[in-house]
């Protein structure tokens, strides 16, 4: 397990809790559970397979985005004393510019206030393909000897072969073929 795999640690989290925030406390309601979490990522481990890291790490950030302007866009000075995190932290992650970490991810859902169904039901599994980037910053970029524009448009499915530009209807059709039950 690298340090980027261990949840709770970051190298621009705040060492000293801020007082006077707006958030709930860490490890209080708004969090999803344990139990649901481990059972969440297991399928989110698979599914993140047939996901391209750099659309998924934009989708992240997009996500995130929407949930700070939702939440009443408060400053990220604010939030960067409700999570921790600096305000230069904040605004990588909210620009896409860096894959946040998985305690920032926790952190930012409680302090904008999004439900823990959608912390773990889609911001989960768009975290787990986006983390292979930060793991491994040339997971998402072209090979040699291909173009930029191809890469862009879509990528080719590890699992299947076909040529995907929508990742999150791709991945349904994968769920949906390999569960008999359906």
């Amino acid at each position: 397990m690298t340090s980027t795999d261990v949840p709770g640690g970051g190298r621009h989290r705040a060492r000293f809790p801020a007082s006077g925030t707006f958030a709930e406390p860490a490890g209080t309601a708004g969090r999803p559970s344990s139990a649901s979490l481990a059972r969440e990522h297991e399928l989110a481990r698979m599914r993140a397979k047939l996901m391209d890291p750099e659309t998924a790490a934009r989708d992240l950030a997009e996500r995130l985005t929407f949930a700070h302007v939702n939440a009443g866009k408060p400053a990220l000075s604010v939030l960067g004393e409700a999570v921790h995190y600096s305000k230069a932290t904040l605004s990588k992650v909210f620009a896409g510019k860096m894959v946040p970490s998985w305690p920032l991810v926790e952190d930012l859902a409680v302090a904008l206030r999004v439900p823990p169904q959608t912390v773990v039901q889609e911001w989960l599994l768009l975290w787990t393909a986006a983390n292979t980037l930060r793991r491994n910053p040339d997971a998402g970029r072209p090979a040699p000897g291909t173009t930029a524009a191809t890469t862009d448009a879509g990528y080719t499915c590890p699992k299947c072969g076909s040529w995907v530009v929508d990742t999150a209807l791709h991945t349904g059709w994968h769920l949906q073929i390999s569960d008999p039950q359906r």
